[in-house]
C-alpha cells in the first residue's frame, strides 16, 4: 500500500462524521446491503446525546440500530480498551441485535481498511461477543454485572419489566453501576403507567420541563413520535373515519401536531392491523404513550377509559345512600380496604386505606373514622379462619364490632373475580385523590409470564400491587351481593310506607 493511500485511510478513520456516513453496511429491509448512515432521528439523538439518555419511542426510528453501530461499534473501534453491552429483554433478542447491528457491519468492513491497521481485526468471536485487536470488547445478553462499561445499551426496558420484573430490577442494580462512568442510551415502547422505564422517564420528563440542569447521573429524556418518521406516509388516498378525524383534530388543538394527509392515510390503515395497540407501538405524544396499557396488565384498558372518560375524578359522599366497605385481609402482606356508594347503576369509590401487620381493631378504628357511617363489611372466604392470638375469626371479631359481615364466596379460577371487575368497570367512578394508591395497584396489578410459551397466563403476579386490587375485586363482588338482594317488605307494605312519607310540594 502507497504511502498515499495509508494517507488518505488516516484521513478518512480520523474524521468521525466522515465515517460513520461511508464506513458500515447493514440490510435494509428488503434484505439488501447497503451503507448506513444516520437518519434524522438517530442524526438528532447522536448531537444532542448526554451521559445517560432515555428514549421512550415509537416503533422502527432506528434508534438500536443507530446506537449499536454508531456508537458502540464505532466508539470501540476507535478508542482503545473500550468494554461496551448490549441487553434486550430475551436471549433471542440479544443475539439478534448482535449479529445485524454490531457483526454484520464490522464484517462488512472492506478487508483492506483492516489489513492497513487503522481498523482493529477481530481476536475472537462468538454469537454475543467480539474482541477486537485494540482491546476493546462488545457482548450482548440480557444482563450484565461486576464489569466497567463505556457505553451500555438497553433495549425494551419497558417489555423486560412487563414479562421478567426481577431481570428489569437487576438493570437498576447491576447494569447502571457497571456503566457508572460511562454512557448510557435505553430506548422502548411504552407498557404502561408503571415499571422501571416510566419511573426514569417520567423523572427525566420533569427535569426537561422544569428546565433543571442535568449532572453525568440524570437522564436526558427523548421522545420520538411515529409522525417524526418518513417513512409512515401513505399515498393512496382513504376515508378517514370520524373518531379519527377527532382524533387528528385534538393532536392539532392540544399538542399543536397538524399531520399532512398522507400520513393520516397512514395512520388509519396501520390502525386497522394494530387496534388497541395502536398508541402504544405508535403514540403521538409522549402522554399518549403512556396511558395504554400493555398486554401485561389486567386492568389497564379499563383504567385507560375511565381517565378518558373522567371517571377517575373527584367522588363525593351521598348522605342518602348506604357505604360499604371490602377488605383484603393480609396475613404476611398488607391489608386494604375500599370504601364505596352504590348510586343507581354506579359505583362510587370514596376512599383506599391500605396498611401492614396491624390488628383487626386498628382497621375497626379507620372505619369508624371515616365522615360517613358503614354497617356492611365484605370479606374473603378465608376470614372464616380462626386467628392464633384471639382463637376467634376474623369474621366473628367484625361482627363483634357491629358490623353486618358479608362472607364472599371463593372463585374456583381467579380470573372469574377479575372479570367481575371488567364487567362493572363502565360504572366505577374513583376519587382521585382519597383512592391514590388503589389506583396506583389497579394499574399495576399484572399478569404472570409464562417464559417456557412466551405468553401471559390469567394469574396474577403477587407483590405490592396485588393486595389493592384484589380489594377492588373483592368491594365489585360485595356491589353484586347487596345489588341482588332483596327486601322482605311486602309491596303493598312497600306502598304504605312511601304514601306516609310522600310530602306535597
Amino acid at each position: 500500500m502507497t504511502d498515499d493511500a495509508k494517507r488518505a485511510i488516516a484521513e478518512f478513520v480520523a474524521d468521525k462524521d466522515a465515517r460513520i456516513r461511508a464506513l458500515y453496511k447493514v440490510k435494509d429491509k428488503w434484505g439488501t446491503v447497503v451503507t448506513i448512515e444516520p437518519n434524522d432521528t438517530q442524526q438528532q439523538l447522536l448531537d444532542n446525546c448526554h451521559t445517560r439518555n432515555i428514549i421512550p419511542k415509537a416503533r422502527q426510528h432506528g434508534i438500536t440500530t443507530g446506537v449499536c453501530i454508531f456508537k458502540i461499534l464505532d466508539e470501540c473501534l476507535f478508542n482503545d480498551h473500550y468494554k461496551a453491552a448490549i441487553i434486550a429483554h430475551r436471549e433471542s433478542d440479544a443475539l439478534k441485535i448482535f449479529a445485524s447491528k454490531i457483526k454484520f457491519p464490522y464484517d462488512s468492513i472492506p478487508q483492506f481498511l483492516k489489513d492497513s491497521g487503522f481498523v482493529p481485526t477481530a481476536t475472537r468471536v462468538t454469537t454475543s461477543s467480539i474482541e477486537f485487536s485494540n482491546g476493546s470488547i462488545i457482548s450482548a445478553d440480557t444482563m450484565v454485572r461486576s464489569d466497567t462499561l463505556q457505553i451500555l445499551h438497553i433495549s425494551e426496558l419497558a417489555k423486560m419489566y412487563a414479562q421478567f420484573p426481577q431481570k428489569a430490577e437487576e438493570v437498576r442494580t447491576g447494569a447502571l453501576p457497571a456503566a457508572e462512568k460511562g454512557q448510557v442510551f435505553i430506548e422502548s415502547t411504552m407498557e404502561g403507567r408503571f415499571g422501571l422505564m416510566y419511573e426514569l422517564a417520567e423523572r427525566a420528563k420533569a427535569l426537561e420541563d422544569l428546565g433543571t440542569p442535568l449532572t453525568d447521573k440524570d437522564f436526558k429524556f427523548f421522545f420520538f413520535p411515529w409522525h417524526e418518521c418518513k417513512e409512515y406516509r401513505m399515498y393512496t388516498p382513504v376515508e378517514i373515519p370520524q373518531p379519527f378525524v377527532e382524533y387528528f383534530a385534538k393532536l392539532a388543538e392540544d399538542s399543536g401536531i397538524h399531520l399532512e394527509d398522507e400520513q393520516k392515510w397512514w395512520y388509519v390503515k396501520e390502525a386497522e392491523i394494530q387496534g388497541e395497540t395502536m398508541k402504544q407501538e405508535y403514540p403521538s405524544t409522549y402522554r399518549e404513550s403512556t396511558e395504554v396499557s400493555g398486554d401485561a396488565m389486567f386492568f389497564g384498558n379499563n383504567i385507560v377509559k375511565a381517565r378518558h372518560e373522567g371517571r377517575i375524578c373527584t367522588v363525593p359522599y351521598d348522605s342518602n345512600s348506604h357505604v360499604y366497605a371490602a377488605m383484603d385481609i393480609g396475613r404476611s402482606d398488607s391489608t386494604a380496604i375500599w370504601t364505596f356508594q352504590l348510586i343507581r347503576q354506579e359505583r362510587h369509590f370514596l376512599e383506599y386505606f391500605e396498611r401492614d401487620g396491624e390488628e383487626p381493631a386498628f382497621y375497626h378504628k379507620w372505619l369508624s373514622q371515616r365522615e360517613y357511617p358503614i354497617k356492611t363489611l365484605g370479606l374473603p372466604h378465608d376470614a372464616k379462619a380462626l386467628t392464633l392470638a384471639a382463637s376467634k375469626s376474623i369474621e366473628e371479631i367484625f361482627r363483634g364490632f357491629g358490623y353486618d359481615v358479608v362472607i364472599l364466596k371463593r372463585d374456583d379460577h381467579e380470573i372469574l373475580g377479575i372479570n367481575d371487575v371488567r364487567n362493572a368497570f363502565n360504572r366505577c367512578y374513583i376519587d382521585k385523590i382519597k383512592c391514590a394508591r388503589g389506583l396506583e395497584c389497579l394499574d399495576k396489578f399484572r399478569k404472570e409470564y409464562d417464559d417456557k410459551h412466551c405468553c401471559y397466563r390469567t394469574k396474577s403476579v403477587h407483590d405490592e400491587y396485588s393486595d389493592g386490587a384484589k380489594g377492588f375485586i373483592y368491594s365489585i363482588q360485595l356491589g353484586n351481593i347487596m345489588r341482588n338482594r332483596q327486601g322482605s317488605m311486602s309491596l303493598d307494605d312497600y306502598r304504605a310506607l312511601k304514601a306516609s312519607h310522600r310530602k306535597i310540594i
